[in-house]
């Protein structure tokens, strides 16, 4: 896992996108760091991916996919892998990507995940629409990382309205003039505020026992957390 020192740092760093990329990228060591998500965490990745080929100062890019399954099982585990190696004379650095829209109930393809990079940054959330579901599957998922909050950094990327344009990024509700066949209601049960996933996730990461450690302000001199979480609000990277 990254050093407190290093989320101290980063904290501080936040700023464009490829000042953060660079800084990554020197303080990965030996290190790797995975995307797990949706299509939405794509987007994240890709973002990545094109602020390094723009700033990041003598690396070379590689880039290598793996197909994992057909396009019609898409809804369920690992669709595809896609993997950037970055080096510089004898330094090397991998970032993946593993394209999940819902993971599997025994969680096997987060294990791959967790297995393959020290540093894994995740989003879960348009490909369920119904409140009371989603809160019970990302207790699933949560539950799961606790144990790895002390061997890993774990870090929540905020959806945001974009993509599908919509609150958190999902499709429109059919009464809206949108032309794909998956458009569906969202379904609230409880009233939620802005940003209403990620409501929940926060509110079952809190009741876990997770120490949520905002990526967007300065550490202040705070000690490490216990079981920390860390939390990288929309449009930051």
């Amino acid at each position: 896992m990254l050093s407190w020192q290093f989320i101290c740092r980063w904290r501080c760093q936040l700023g464009t996108t490829a000042t953060v990329v660079t800084f990554i990228l020197a303080a990965l060591g030996s290190r790797s760091m995975a995307f797990v998500g949706d299509s939405m965490m794509y987007q994240t990745a890709v973002g990545f991916e094109c602020a390094a080929l723009r700033e990041a100062g003598g690396w070379a890019i590689e880039k290598h996919t793996e197909k994992r399954r057909e396009k019609k099982r898409w809804r369920y585990g690992i669709g595809n892998v896609e993997e950037w190696e970055f080096k510089r004379g004898d330094q090397a650095r991998n970032i993946s990507f593993y394209s999940i829209y819902r993971f599997n109930e025994t969680l096997v393809d987060i294990d791959e995940a967790l297995a393959s990079s020290e540093v894994v940054v995740a989003n879960f959330g348009i490909h369920w629409m119904d409140s009371m579901e989603y809160r019970e599957a990302i207790s699933s998922l949560l539950a799961h990382l606790l144990p790895h909050a002390s061997t890993h950094t774990i870090v929540w990327k905020e959806s945001y309205s974009q993509h599908h344009d919509n609150e958190g990024g999902e499709y429109k509700s059919a009464g809206n003039k949108v032309k794909t066949k998956n458009c569906v209601d969202v379904v609230y049960g409880d009233r939620f505020s802005h940003m209403w996933r990620d409501v929940i996730v926060r509110d079952v990461a809190l009741g876990l026992g997770f120490d949520i450690v905002w990526l967007n302000e300065t550490s202040n001199g705070a000690e490490k957390p216990e079981r920390p979480l860390y939390w990288l609000p929309a449009l930051e990277m």
